[in-house]
């Protein structure tokens, strides 16, 4: 074979590739909800502290490289959180001390996810059970594929809920959740 048919060939291969990644993607609904959940051994009021503090996000998150607190609207607190994925903003759309924390991505008009991440928390002994809980529209076929098969739904709260049990001195050992009745999953 000569190089100019086997670049057009591994060209075709590539393009056939992409569209059928896209095809693929687009039967995925934009719209997902996914729920994880950890006891950790703080109690309600301190978690609570921990989540409600955007300041302190690179404290315990490694992945946040810099947060700078915004101007509230509408009375929400509002921050830009850093990290190698880009900048996102954020609100507290919600608030429940102790209780309840329900944090929104502001929404970006090209913006290829938005959503919110619901924290509830229950007291359990001396510590809390936390559930988080994402609400999330991913938008482009490609990325939505991604987050479905590649990614998971999961792995960023069962991150933020490992690194909050090593924030509190423990492993947090969290588990993935059905997001109503929040049975694990099998």
């Amino acid at each position: 074979m000569r190089p100019r048919t086997v670049a057009l060939a591994a060209l075709a291969f590539v393009v056939l590739l992409l569209v059928v990644l896209l095809a693929a993607g687009s039967t995925l609904p934009e719209d997902h909800v996914a729920s994880a959940q950890a006891v950790i051994e703080a109690p309600p009021a301190e978690v609570y502290a921990l989540l409600s503090d955007p300041v302190g996000l690179t404290d315990w998150r490694p992945q946040i490289d810099s947060v700078d607190v915004l101007e509230p609207v509408n009375g929400r607190l509002r921050w830009r959180e850093s990290s190698s994925f880009g900048e996102v903003t954020f609100e507290q759309s919600e608030a429940v001390a102790e209780a309840r924390l329900v944090i929104s991505v502001v929404e970006e008009p090209d913006a290829d996810f938005t959503g919110s991440w619901t924290y509830d928390l229950e007291a359990e002994g001396p510590g809390s059970r936390v559930t988080i809980t994402e609400r999330g529209s991913v938008t482009h076929p490609f990325f939505r594929l991604l987050t479905r098969y590649v990614v998971g739904y999961h792995s960023a709260m069962m991150a933020d809920l490992d690194a909050m049990g090593v924030h509190f001195g423990h492993v947090a050992a969290p588990i993935e959740v059905d997001p109503t009745t929040r049975e694990p999953l099998p």
